[in-house]
C-alpha cells in the first residue's frame, strides 16, 4: 500500500505542476490572453480545479484497482521519469518519452484551439437562432437562419469532440496515444493550418472574399448546398474518430464511417468545402491559394501516413482502402 500511495502522490503533484505551467501560460502570456475567450479560460480553469480535487482519488483507484505493473511501466509520467533521472536511454525508452513529451505538447496546442473554436461557433449558432424566424416561408426561413444554424452545428459538433478527445485520454476509453509524428515536417504543414501560423501563411497564401462574380441563382444555391454536404461528411469523419480525434497522433487506427471508403475524408471535405465557398470570388490570386492550400492538405495526408505506417494495423489498413481522397480515383 506504501508503493501505491508514493505512486499516487508522484504523479498527482507532477501533473499538478505541469497543468499548473501550462494553465499560467494561457493565462498570463500575452498571445494567448489576446486570443482566447473569456469561456475558454473558464474551462480551462475548471479543469484545472476539478484535477485538483479529484486528481488524487482518481490515481488512488486507477493504481490500486486498475492498474498493472507493466501498464504502469508504460505511463507517459513514469517513462519520462526513468528516463530523465534514472538515465534509461535504451532506444525503447528514449521512443516512449519522446512519445510522452510531444503528447503533452500536441494536448497543450490544440485544446484552447478547440475551446475556442468550440464557443465562438456556438455563439453564431445562438445568434441565428435567436434571429431566425418560423413564420417565413421554408427556403426564405433556410437561406437566413437554417444554414447558418445547419453549418455553425456542424463546427461545434466537430471541435466539441476534439476537445474532450484532447482533455480525455483512458484505456477505457481507448484512446490512448501510442504514437505522436516524430518528424518536423509533420508538425509543420499540420501547425500551419491553425492560429498562430496560419495568420502568417494568410500573407503569403490568402483565401479573401472581394468582388464576387455569382451572387445568387440556381447555380449559387447549389454552391452553398455543396459546402454543407462537404463539411456534413467532414464532421462525419470526426463522428466515426470519437475519442481518437486528434492532429499528429496515433490513437488506434479507425476504419468505420467514411472511413471505410477513403482514408482521408475529412481533408478531401473541407477542401471542396473551400472550393464551393470561393469560387463566387474566384480570381486569379484565389485560384493560386486555394491549389496551395489543397497542396498543404495533401502534404498533411502523406506526412500523416508515413507516421502511421510504422503501425501494423495500419499497413494493414492501407491494403483495404486503397484510395487517400476520391473512391476509385485517387
Amino acid at each position: 500500500m506504501r508503493k501505491i500511495f508514493l505512486r499516487i502522490f508522484a504523479h498527482y503533484f507532477t501533473n499538478l505542476a505541469i497543468f499548473g505551467m501550462l494553465f499560467a501560460i494561457y493565462s498570463l502570456h500575452s498571445y494567448y490572453s489576446n486570443l482566447l475567450r473569456e469561456e475558454t479560460f473558464a474551462v480551462l480553469k475548471f479543469l484545472f480545479l476539478s484535477y485538483l480535487i479529484f486528481g488524487i482519488p482518481y490515481y488512488f483507484l486507477r493504481f490500486r484497482f486498475f492498474t498493472t505493473e507493466v501498464n504502469y511501466r508504460k505511463d507517459k509520467l513514469v517513462v519520462l521519469r526513468d528516463f530523465i533521472f534514472r538515465k534509461n536511454r535504451s532506444p525503447e525508452i528514449r521512443a516512449a518519452a519522446r512519445t510522452a513529451a510531444l503528447s503533452f505538447l500536441v494536448k497543450f496546442f490544440f485544446l484552447p484551439l478547440m475551446l475556442n473554436f468550440f464557443f465562438s461557433h456556438a455563439q453564431s449558432f445562438l445568434a441565428s437562432w435567436k434571429g431566425m424566424d418560423i413564420h417565413q416561408s421554408f427556403f426564405s426561413f433556410f437561406w437566413q437562419s437554417g444554414y447558418h444554424l445547419i453549418f455553425n452545428l456542424i463546427f461545434i459538433i466537430d471541435t466539441v469532440v476534439f476537445a474532450f478527445a484532447y482533455a480525455f485520454e483512458f484505456r477505457f476509453l481507448r484512446n490512448n496515444i501510442k504514437s505522436v509524428d516524430p518528424f518536423v515536417s509533420g508538425w509543420v504543414v499540420a501547425l500551419i493550418c491553425y492560429p498562430p501560423f496560419n495568420s502568417a501563411a494568410d500573407n503569403f497564401i490568402p483565401l479573401l472574399k472581394n468582388s464576387a462574380w455569382l451572387t445568387d441563382g440556381y447555380f449559387f444555391d447549389f454552391l452553398k448546398i455543396g459546402i454543407l454536404v462537404a463539411f456534413g461528411v467532414y464532421v462525419w469523419a470526426t463522428i466515426a474518430l470519437g475519442f481518437k480525434a486528434s492532429n499528429l497522433t496515433n490513437r488506434g487506427i479507425v476504419s468505420r464511417g467514411p472511413y471505410r471508403f477513403v482514408r482521408h475524408p475529412a481533408y478531401i471535405a473541407k477542401n471542396f468545402a473551400w472550393w464551393f465557398e470561393f469560387l463566387p470570388f474566384l480570381n486569379p490570386t484565389l485560384f493560386l491559394s486555394l491549389l496551395a492550400w489543397n497542396a498543404i492538405y495533401i502534404l498533411r495526408a502523406f506526412t500523416e501516413e508515413r507516421h502511421l505506417r510504422a503501425d501494423p494495423d495500419y499497413r494493414e489498413y492501407q491494403k483495404k482502402v486503397r484510395w487517400r481522397f476520391i473512391p476509385r480515383v485517387i
